[in-house]
């Protein structure tokens, strides 16, 4: 059984690049669910955290090494003081917006591999309407594994389950698009569009900041970006402790057990 979806439509959006944009078009955003706004953030913000970058103030995962951690919170809060994030944050959520930490995700000639194809929503918590934000710090393209998005699949939402996803599920001839991002360029993606990246294949940094944005009362969140939180529920960070029997400790006990899980 296949997804249906309006392949035209999406096909025609993506050739007329109706995507590129100089403002938070909410009507395209809404459509296809991302935009790629050039020259967002100025050199002096880019030059200032890709120093950051290199000089060790981000920190790798050891279960994701290409998804790098700010060392400092106090960096973190710097760096949502930046106008153009303030202007984005004034744009959505009607001003009250927040956010998660935020983190680098780096590919580069140690960290070369193929992401399969995903959408975020499947491994977060609290409301689903949100969105990552992408800033690019380096030049990120096609050749250096740059992000390829599926237009419109946010509108699928939930999908019951995580893992990789399996294109052939769409309808033959639906369209993708891989942009170019040069430094200072910024995508705006809802959270539920698919996306993966191949591997890169020429070894260059290609090197996001990426910032997860939510309502400011999402019980998640952990950061203003403008306006002022309300709210009265909250998710503790690690919501395994909610659980008693959760679908992934069923998994790891099994993993411990030498099972296979069903």
């Amino acid at each position: 059984m296949r997804i249906t979806a309006p392949v035209e439509k999406m096909t025609a959006m993506m050739t007329n690049k109706q995507y590129l944009t100089d403002h938070l078009d909410h009507s395209v955003l809404a459509e296809c669910g991302f935009l790629l706004i050039p020259k967002m953030a100025d050199q002096a913000f880019i030059s200032k955290w890709y120093g950051q970058y290199k000089n060790d103030r981000f920190y790798a995962l050891d279960r994701h090494p290409s998804r790098m951690m700010l060392c400092d919170e106090a960096d973190g809060r710097e760096l949502l003081e930046a106008d153009f994030l303030k202007m984005l944050g004034r744009e959505l959520f009607d001003g009250n917006t927040g956010c998660h930490f935020p983190q680098i995700f780096r590919k580069n000639g140690e960290y070369r591999d193929k992401v399969f194809l995903h959408n975020d929503i499947m491994y977060m918590t609290g409301s689903a309407e949100r969105y990552s934000l992408f800033i690019a710090l380096t030049d990120c393209h096609p050749k250096n594994g740059g992000l390829i998005l599926y237009p419109g699949t946010h509108k699928l939402g939930l999908l019951g389950d995580a893992g990789e996803l399996d294109n052939k599920s769409l309808p033959d001839g639906f369209p993708t698009v891989c942009p170019s991002l040069a430094p200072g360029d910024i995508l705006l993606m809802h959270s539920a569009v698919w996306h993966e990246s191949e591997p890169n294949l020429e070894g260059s940094e290609r090197l996001y900041i990426e910032i997860k944005l939510n309502h400011i009362d999402d019980p998640t969140n952990q950061l203003e970006i403008c306006g002022t939180r309300n709210a009265e529920w909250a998710l503790p960070e690690k919501v395994d402790e909610i659980f008693v029997n959760s679908r992934i400790q069923r998994i790891l006990r099994m993993g411990k057990q030498g099972a296979t899980p069903d």
